[in-house]
């Protein structure tokens, strides 16, 4: 069987041609965020209203609809976060936030472990 994971790529190109309205207001409101560590480590986070989801582009998110509709179920080939980022990495359209490395392993635990970053949210309020 093959791996739900070899579809995403072509669910976000195929996703990208005819955004869901959640993708675009995702990009809309700059939902999207890039953290680049001082070492160079990049990690981006959809924002989400309940929760952040960690994005792997064009392979992984954390949210409960990827895990259940294309990695258990096999009904969809990707989820709007993603789609989302490519059309955030396409137009340039996200909002880059420069940390630490350990503020930028804070903020991946904290969405891994808890579905949200308070540390990111503390962030985002010093560059808006």
């Amino acid at each position: 069987m093959v791996s739900p994971y070899r579809r995403v790529a072509k669910a976000v190109d195929e996703g990208v041609k005819n955004p869901p309205d959640k993708a675009l207001e995702l990009v809309r409101l700059r939902r999207i965020i890039k953290l680049v560590s001082k070492s160079g480590k990049i990690l981006y986070i959809a924002l989400g209203t309940t929760g952040d989801y960690l994005l792997i582009p064009r392979l992984f998110c954390t949210c409960k609809d990827f895990e259940l509709n294309v990695v258990i179920r096999r009904t969809k080939g990707t989820c709007y976060h993603l789609i989302a980022l490519e059309l955030a990495l396409r137009s340039n359209s996200f909002r880059e936030l420069r940390v630490d490395d350990e503020t930028l392993n804070d903020i991946m635990y904290e969405v891994l472990f808890s579905g949200k970053s308070v540390t990111l949210r503390k962030k985002m309020l010093s560059i808006t």
